[in-house]
């Protein structure tokens, strides 16, 4: 099993059988069960839509909970819990969304039936959106040699981040 966590900075509980939210007063977690994405809306008007995680096997390739034919959502507490499973490599996605009082905390479990083996696992892949003047994309690329440089992006701009990945207004850094 392989596992991944993720902060973002920063209740009450709302559903149908295709979604299930999460919320308190700065973020609203909504998880559709019909598509396997997540959507977070944050109070200051920024926003990640058809959020979705993935993991890239060694051996099984790649598999994102948008490739899965089964999406199950559960809420116990503060936690959302969305498990993704019916695909050909038969691994399952299983996402933890946690909402505390500043801060909710996303990770993912990848299960295979003979074991994983992965260097590229995303809790949270998806369009962020962060209302600016100033629009900035941060990328910073996994370096453990001090060798390469940290990337910042006037938007519109794409980019993938080995670690930490920022959008924010330069106008006054405010993001995500």
């Amino acid at each position: 099993m392989v596992r991944v966590l993720y902060f973002i900075p920063l209740l009450a509980l709302s559903g149908s059988l295709k979604s299930q939210a999460l919320s308190n007063a700065r973020i609203a977690v909504t998880a559709d069960a019909a598509t396997g994405s997540v959507s977070y809306r944050f109070a200051s008007g920024q926003s990640i839509r058809d959020a979705y995680v993935y993991v890239e096997d060694v051996h099984a390739g790649y598999l994102s909970s948008k490739d899965c034919s089964r999406h199950s959502v559960r809420i116990d507490g503060h936690v959302l819990t969305f498990t993704h499973e019916g695909n050909p490599q038969h691994i399952r996605l299983v996402q933890h969304i946690t909402l505390f009082d500043r801060y909710v905390l996303v990770d993912v479990e990848a299960e295979g039936p003979d074991g994983l083996e992965t260097r590229n696992i995303s809790p949270l892949a998806g369009i962020a959106r962060v209302p600016a003047t100033e629009r900035r994309l941060l990328d910073v690329p996994f370096d453990n040699d001090d060798w390469v440089h940290i990337l910042e992006q006037q938007a519109p701009a794409k980019g993938m981040s080995y670690e930490l990945t920022a959008v924010y207004d330069n106008a006054n850094f405010s993001g995500l």
